[in-house]
């Protein structure tokens, strides 16, 4: 399958979102890691993570978003289903507010997507707000599992482990979510509810008793009310710090093409940066895409050797 490019989307270290179109005019979304870092091998490892995991889900699952293709060439990437109507989070957000009926859907489409994980013997690594996306039609859909934004050193914990972290975090934004309900609307029965679920001991005694809840479709109520998918708004990536090492230039000539071409854009003297080239090389600290990118790219359009790396 093919994808042509539509939009940027906002971006958080170390992946970059992109809006693309596939063969049949649906739209997708193209999640690959930023080039800032290439050399980042603790990086890489977790997104092949989050990469695999959602290769593995199901197509068809009502509450999961599955991978549609993903590869390593030109880099490595990762395409998903991509939601016009949101997510979760941004519904909190809005106006109506939502209400505890609402709160319940959300919590019946994460313990569904939470057990077929379980069942694929997996994990998600973020079932908050901002990862389930609205599907238009009241419901809502568990996506990205193993976040390689925000959990590098988990992959040493056991996967029992990872799962009880998973409903602990469900259960901390869903009492954060029923708490802010009831400040607004005191008698809300389904938000009361889901607080005395949420005080019923450890993790495990709080999930069963979530359960309980949630099996009441009765006590449901749609996300959203449908409606035309949300205008996408091409948003530019946030700049991030990189260091940029260019490698030492042997050839003097060379390294003064370089220092020529640097010099301007670091704001420092010819002599000084040439000398630096010919002697060990050169790192600085930069913005990453702009200034980072133009600089290596002139850098390596001069045959230095460039490598961009995160910076601590």
């Amino acid at each position: 399958m093919s994808f042509r490019s539509l939009s940027a989307l906002v971006s958080e270290a170390p992946l970059t979102s992109e809006l693309v179109e596939g063969d049949g005019k649906s739209l997708a979304l193209l999640r690959r890691l930023d080039p800032a870092f290439a050399e980042d091998r603790e990086v890489q490892a977790a997104f092949r993570r989050e990469r695999d995991a959602a290769l593995r889900l199901p197509h068809g699952h009502p509450h999961l978003v599955p991978a549609l293709q993903s590869g390593d060439l030109p880099e490595a990437h990762l395409v998903r289903e991509y939601s016009p109507h949101g997510t979760l989070l941004e519904r909190l957000r809005a106006q109506p507010a939502l209400g505890g009926a609402q709160l319940l859907t959300a919590l019946g489409a994460t313990l569904s997507a939470l057990d077929e994980l379980d069942r694929l013997g997996l994990w998600h690594g973020d079932p908050s707000p901002a990862n389930l996306l609205l599907n238009g039609r009241g419901d809502a859909r568990l996506a990205d599992p193993v976040s390689a934004r925000r959990h590098f050193a988990e992959g040493t914990a056991s996967l029992e482990e990872m799962r009880e972290r998973d409903r602990a975090r469900l259960c901390r934004w869903l009492s954060a979510a029923a708490a802010t309900v009831l400040q607004s609307r005191p008698r809300d029965e389904q938000a009361r509810e889901l607080l005395g679920a949420l005080r019923s001991g450890g993790t495990g005694a709080r999930v069963d008793a979530l359960r309980r809840l949630a099996a009441q479709p009765q006590a449901r109520a749609p996300l959203d009310r449908g409606g035309p998918p949300r205008a996408v708004r091409p948003v530019p990536p946030e700049p991030i710090r990189v260091l940029v090492q260019v490698g030492r230039i042997a050839d003097p000539r060379a390294a003064y093409r370089v220092a020529r071409l640097l010099g301007p854009e670091l704001k420092r003297d010819m002599a000084e940066l040439r000398r630096a080239l010919g002697a060990a090389g050169l790192t600085v600290a930069l913005s990453y895409p702009e200034p980072a990118a133009s600089l290596a790219a002139k850098a390596s359009g001069e045959g230095a050797k460039v490598s961009v790396l995160r910076a601590e």
